[in-house]
């Protein structure tokens, strides 16, 4: 396939192709389609060319539209058409948060001579449960919107207060 391209004799590809061809050269598929990042121009509708990271931040759902003078979630709500994508990256990054944030307390709690007090205590807590209750919201809107989550990957305290409706409202 990748001999077809060079010479010429193949002049598309569809998706799978690309997915394969990402792979064999070891990047990502987006690259290969916006190959001048950050800042290379590149045409995603006929006579309307943007900067590379503009194309990818659109076609990725970081935004809405192609030409969004804003970087990332543009807002609009349910109604914005990206607003599926951000929920989704949210969940990922709220997770990670989540798990990060219970391992440092952990670290924390695990210190050799190091006794937090109650007030670093508290506030390790409060950093644990803030980022939970980000994390069960997030979850209760994809949801309520049609969404699927594997709550199972989810830490099991934010999947029983997700199933408990507490996210709701």
């Amino acid at each position: 396939m990748i001999a077809d391209l060079e010479n010429g004799r193949k002049k598309t590809l569809d998706i799978s192709e690309l997915v394969i061809l990402a792979r064999a050269l070891n990047v990502p598929p987006v690259q290969l389609i916006y190959p001048d990042l950050p800042d290379g121009e590149v045409e995603v509708s006929p006579d309307d060319n943007l900067r590379s990271i503009s194309a990818l931040q659109w076609f990725s759902g970081e935004r809405a539209e192609p030409n969004d003078a804003v970087d990332g979630y543009v807002g609009g709500g349910k109604e914005s058409s990206n607003y599926t994508v951000y929920l989704a990256r949210m969940l990922q990054y709220t997770t990670v948060d989540l798990i990060r944030s219970r391992k440092f307390l952990r670290s924390e709690l695990d210190r050799p001579l190091h006794i937090p007090d109650e007030d670093e205590l508290s506030s390790l807590q409060r950093m644990v449960d803030v980022s939970r209750g980000q994390l069960v919201r997030i979850a209760s809107l994809i949801i309520a919107s049609g969404g699927t989550i594997d709550l199972d990957r989810l830490p099991a305290d934010a999947r029983e207060a997700i199933k408990a409706g507490d996210g709701q409202g």
